[in-house]
């Protein structure tokens, strides 16, 4: 019998490559000892359950990031229909780790229901960053090392600067510009131009506060050099080093001369002032600031002068496009006895529709789409007649559409699939996570 189970879970993650296994395109059924995610896999393995025991974790880490306290979800199936007790689990989880001396701790294990799903069903995450500033008293010689100072317990546990200036109170304010919903491309390390990428994210709050070093006895006999501070960011999700590139920011916010801001404030007072022109949606241009519309007129967005109305069979009676192609006109044309609409509304007469609303965001889960669309085409096609799957632009709605019911009915692997709806419709782009979802299905089990 086959059982899911919830971990939560704490690391010190100074030898780990990440939290995450590299993926392969062999698929994820593979030992990787280097990451968080294939240790667990290791030792879930040494319990012998029939199925291998793939591990989906709710946070990625990089190398050298620890937790407190993580969670992650796992299937495991047993002979009959027996089921493997959460204790069970933990004892044996901790005696691998223990015994191969990996700093990793299993802190509690649960039964869980069949759909939970560690990552997607996180409500928050809490990231906390320890840094120490030295004290201003200390006096330095630029020859020497910081690292003469630090405690030997505190190796690759907080992050230690020496700075010759550093104002609290001005890293505490710049932190509040950082709260609220924000575009933070910027502070991503990878695929920053990759327009569809989604690097949105909401920080609830940033809370800093006096912290303390984390020594021995031995240590706390020493008069400490340094300041201590914990900077905890409570959100939902962050991307790729955007934690660590936000705490940059704000040390060198702190670290500013301010006599300098005060010179670079003197010189923007001498420039002479700038009229910023903003063209509206509707066409009409403004003066920034003024309700003083100008007399010149233009579109406020690029025409589409060269329609997309042509549809293209993928297998029999199957079509996608974009929405151009659900026009009347066009139905008609190529005898189109159904229209499924991704995320756009059309009416189009005498023509049997199904509307499925989907966003065509990263983090948007499609398995409730898939479950709603699929049986529809598989009936349409069933009757021998022919159905349209449309979305905007027939770019990346439509195609997950389209290759997940070839990964489901027709049994094709996700990169054949893809290259059979590429080589019909050359435009087609699903975003990352419609990707990644579904790379990670198995054909014939999409639904």
């Amino acid at each position: 019998m086959r059982a899911r189970f919830a971990t939560f879970f704490s690391y010190i993650g100074t030898r780990f490559r990440s939290s995450e296994k590299i993926w392969l395109k062999e698929g994820r059924y593979y030992p990787d000892p280097e990451s968080i995610q294939g240790l667990m896999e290791l030792a879930l393995l040494k319990i012998k359950p029939l199925n291998y025991p793939n591990v989906f974790l709710s946070s990625r880490t990089d190398g050298g990031v620890h937790a407190l306290n993580t969670c992650a979800h796992f299937d495991l199936e047993r002979h009959k229909d027996l089921v493997y007790e959460p204790a069970y689990l933990e004892h044996e989880i901790n005696k691998y780790f223990f015994e191969h001396n990996i700093s990793i701790q299993v802190n509690k294990c649960l039964q869980v229901n069949d759909d939970f799903n560690a990552r997607h069903d996180a409500l928050s995450r809490t990231y906390l960053y320890r840094l120490a500033v030295i004290k201003p008293e200390i006096k330095l010689d630029e020859k020497i090392n910081i690292a003469t100072l630090i405690p030997i317990e505190e190796w690759r546990r907080c992050h230690f600067i020496k700075p010759k200036i550093f104002d609290i109170e001005l890293f505490k304010e710049g932190a509040k510009y950082f709260v609220g919903y924000h575009d933070f491309t910027t502070f991503k390390r990878f695929d920053k131009l990759k327009a569809h990428k989604h690097n949105r994210r909401e920080i609830k709050s940033i809370n800093i506060k006096q912290g303390s070093p984390c020594v021995t006895s031995y240590s706390t006999k020493r008069d400490s050099c340094f300041n201590y501070w914990d900077i905890e960011v409570h959100g939902r999700s962050f991307v790729h080093n955007q934690i660590r590139r936000m705490i940059g920011t704000l040390i060198s916010v702190a670290s500013v001369d301010m006599s300098f801001l005060s010179e670079l404030k003197k010189k923007k007072e001498e420039l002479r002032n700038a009229v910023t022109v903003v063209t509206r949606a509707d066409g009409l241009k403004f003066i920034e600031g003024s309700d003083d519309v100008l007399t010149e007129t233009c579109y406020g967005f690029v025409v589409d002068t060269k329609p997309d109305d042509v549809p293209v069979l993928i297998i029999d009676y199957l079509y996608i496009g974009s929405q151009d192609c659900a026009v009347e006109s066009v139905v008609e044309a190529f005898n189109i006895k159904h229209v499924l609409s991704l995320g756009v509304n059309v009416n189009v007469a005498n023509i049997d529709q199904k509307y499925v609303a989907v966003l065509d965001l990263p983090d948007f889960d499609i398995k409730p789409v898939l479950a709603e669309c699929l049986p529809y085409i598989r009936e349409c096609l069933s009757m021998m007649q022919n159905v349209l799957v449309h979305c905007n632009a027939g770019v990346s709605r439509t195609a997950v559409v389209a290759i997940a019911y070839l990964m489901h009915y027709e049994l094709m692997t996700y990169n054949d699939a893809y290259d059979l709806v590429k080589q019909k419709r050359p435009a087609i782009h699903p975003n990352t996570g419609f990707k990644k979802q579904l790379q990670d299905a198995t054909p014939g089990e999409l639904i």
